[in-house]
């Protein structure tokens, strides 16, 4: 049996919570597998937009803003890209009488999720979350709390591409070198992925902050001009359209991209200048416009691969709706054609796979120690405080050290990963002899502590929090 075969006895559920876009995707034994996104566009992501009334304060979520983002603008405030400000503490949103947080506008997205997730006759309670590679643990508290309020309990936290892969890990696991390809609507983030014996390791992570987002507003401004040009309208600036104008415009050409990645051309009626026009899109002027960012995103991605394998990668596998792109596979395959692995669904993958961890049996699914955390001894000797393979959160470990000399500091040098030492200095009462208790662990949020006391003064201090530790993925005995 594989390790991460889907049986369900009960509803296990993922979450993508994304910059640009989130989703949802649930299994159970009643109802199936589910796709969760927008609640407007039934089969697509929900956009991580959320509008709050300035005067009522109340809340819009998805599509309903995207649509009308700049018309919104001046009865709400428009927010954005969430993800990136959750541990911002001085952001507020005044709204009426009330205040919003970036907690509370996170806590909206998710609710949003649940809502839709209860048209299918379930109720989400708890999931499993994915966050990027290196996700602050500030904010992974935030991403709790937030989940917290829209009634969800955090199971875990899995790394955006570990997700991915854990997604197709049947069709992949004979690779042992995986490069993850995640192009989305705000960035393109790229992973190496090294398996070995069952465990994925996340060597190097890489991004690049253009996407599918910057694609729909220079096609946008493309086919206006165009549209200007061929109708004799008055050239009014692109950025100086109508609100309710730039608003359908880039609706429309976001469609149009979609419409084009199997067609060479599409048309729609769009409103420019008070004249309702049936507009023509071609493949050929998306092309055009997208190939800038095509041929960054490659150059991206081989750099990666160059130095994370020295150019020897067994799959790419390529996830994210700006994936999807015609031009991008065109461009894409003459280069690495055997390597590229396409799925059917590459929006849903990452909350696909988040769905997945949450159905893996126990003593698998889980992140592990990569090396030992070390603390060195007045010998020249290091002392393993806590060893390579313990899964994460860890147990506390206590150990008793005693001091040397009659220094009133003592010097802790702690090793947390092959290349990593930091040294913290504790004051104490000086001494030869003096006992110092040690007690160290790794929290549920992957930040390892170093907590201390001494048998003259009881007071416990937390003289150390590293989030620089190496982790592997533990998936298969």
């Amino acid at each position: 049996m594989s390790p991460l075969k889907k049986e369900y006895n009960m509803t296990n559920c993922g979450i993508d919570f994304g910059t640009t876009n989130s989703t949802l995707v649930f299994f159970s034994e009643e109802s199936g597998k589910f796709y969760i996104g927008d609640s407007k566009r039934t089969g697509t992501p929900m956009p991580s937009i959320v509008a709050i009334n300035k005067n009522n304060g109340e809340i819009s979520v998805g599509s309903d803003v995207k649509d009308k983002l700049h018309t919104l603008e001046n009865d709400c405030h428009i927010v954005l890209s969430i993800k990136t400000i959750l541990n911002d503490e001085k952001k507020i949103w005044e709204a009426g009488d009330k205040k919003y947080t970036p907690v509370d506008v996170a806590a909206e997205i998710l609710k949003a999720l649940k809502k839709t997730a209860k048209t299918k006759q379930e109720n989400i309670s708890s999931a499993v979350i994915s966050v990027p590679v290196n996700f602050e643990a500030s904010k992974k508290k935030c991403l709790r709390k937030a989940a917290e309020k829209a009634g969800i309990t955090v199971k875990k936290f899995i790394s955006e591409p570990t997700a991915a892969f854990v997604a197709h890990y049947h069709e992949l696991r004979a690779f042992s070198r995986v490069v993850v390809f995640d192009w989305g609507g705000g960035t393109l983030d790229i992973s190496a992925l090294e398996i070995k014996d069952g465990t994925i390791h996340e060597i190097y992570t890489d991004n690049l902050y253009k996407a599918g987002d910057n694609i729909d507003k220079e096609f946008a401004r493309k086919i206006y001009e165009k549209v200007v040009r061929e109708e004799g309208l008055k050239l009014i600036p692109f950025e100086h359209l109508s609100v309710a104008e730039y608003d359908e415009l880039l609706e429309k050409t976001e469609l149009a991209k979609i419409s084009l990645s199997k067609k060479d051309s599409t048309k729609d009626l769009i409103n420019i200048q008070e004249k309702n026009l049936k507009v023509t899109f071609s493949y050929q002027e998306l092309q055009d416009v997208a190939l800038p960012f095509v041929e960054e995103a490659i150059e991206k991605l081989s750099k990666v691969i160059s130095f994370s394998f020295k150019d020897e990668v067994g799959c790419i596998l390529c996830v994210g709706g700006s994936s999807k792109l015609r031009l991008l596979q065109e461009k894409l395959r003459p280069l690495f054609a055997p390597k590229l692995y396409f799925p059917d669904n590459p929006e849903w993958d990452i909350a696909e796979g988040a769905c997945t961890v949450d159905a893996a049996p126990d003593d698998r699914g889980k992140y592990m120690l990569n090396n030992d955390i070390k603390i060195a001894l007045s010998n020249g000797e290091w002392l393993t405080l806590l060893s390579k393979g313990q899964p994460i959160p860890t147990k506390e470990r206590i150990v008793h050290l005693s001091t040397v000399d009659c220094m009133e500091t003592a010097n802790f040098v702690f090793k947390t990963g092959e290349h990593s030492e930091d040294m913290v200095t504790f004051p104490i009462l000086g001494g030869i002899d003096e006992v110092i208790t040690l007690s160290v662990y790794v929290d549920d949020f992957s930040v390892f502590h170093a907590i201390v006391k001494t048998n003259k003064d009881p007071t416990e201090y937390d003289v150390y929090a590293c989030e620089k530790i190496d982790l592997c993925y533990h998936i298969e005995d």
